[in-house]
């Protein structure tokens, strides 16, 4: 039998199979450290529903034949019952991948998470420069212990993927995050969106944080990974 990536088999059956809801993503929490300028959720309600809520989406999705879910918010990490609900996932059979900030993880997080692994953990990092980083979250002393995290977790081998932004505030760096991801974690393991939205609420001042088109063409041409990731997200040949 030829061996292929999850990746690769992930892409061949959503692909070749159009009719079941494959793949889900889930807001658990709106809460957050951080108060990113380019932010879409801020100032949302902060009354999570509880465990039992999500565990009978979990059912209806899995009745569905859905395989994939993707834990989401704000930081999905800060809902009070994420262990919970990550848990009833992982033994139900999903495949998770957790988006997160990277700052909420604690050492016990990360041993439950070792235990039981996600396909996935990808942490967004929009600068190398902690002045620039802890402007853009709008939150001081999240940088170095970001970062700490960020090591940690490739200590324990857990699976991690760095991405970014494409900002105003990090055009100019944006390759260099690129290059730091790939030498820490491998090629292939850094992910780039220039897609900044309006406000949940309808504010319009994330808006504020887009690049320009030139200027998002310009980034992506020059280099091949962003613009094949372009060309999938777009489903473009």
């Amino acid at each position: 039998m030829k061996e292929q990536s999850f990746e690769s088999f992930s892409k061949n059956l959503h692909r070749t199979n159009q009719r079941k809801p494959l793949y889900g993503q889930i807001e658990l929490t709106y809460n957050c450290r951080y108060s990113c300028r380019h932010c879409y959720c801020k100032n949302q309600p902060r009354n999570d529903l509880g465990a039992g809520f999500w565990k009978k989406i979990l059912d209806q999705l899995k009745s569905q034949g859905c395989f994939e879910i993707t834990f989401t918010g704000g930081d999905p990490l800060l809902h009070k019952e994420f262990l919970s609900i990550y848990d009833y996932a992982i033994k139900n059979g999903f495949l998770v991948t957790i988006f997160t900030s990277g700052y909420p993880l604690t050492d016990e997080l990360i041993s439950f998470l070792s235990d039981q692994p996600p396909v996935s953990i990808e942490i967004t990092v929009n600068s190398l420069n902690k002045l620039t980083y802890e402007k853009i979250t709008g939150f001081k002393g999240g940088f170095d212990k970001t970062f700490s995290n960020i090591y940690k977790l490739k200590e324990r081998g857990l699976p991690l993927i760095l991405k970014c932004n494409g900002l105003r505030q990090n055009k100019n760096e944006i390759y260099q995050i690129k290059k730091f991801a790939e030498e820490l974690l491998g090629k292939g393991k850094f992910k780039y969106d220039s897609f900044i939205f309006p406000g949940l609420n309808g504010e319009k001042a994330p808006l504020d944080c887009r690049l320009k088109p030139e200027e998002i063409k310009e980034i992506e041409q020059n280099d091949e990974d962003m613009l094949r990731q372009r060309r999938d997200q777009l489903k473009l040949k």
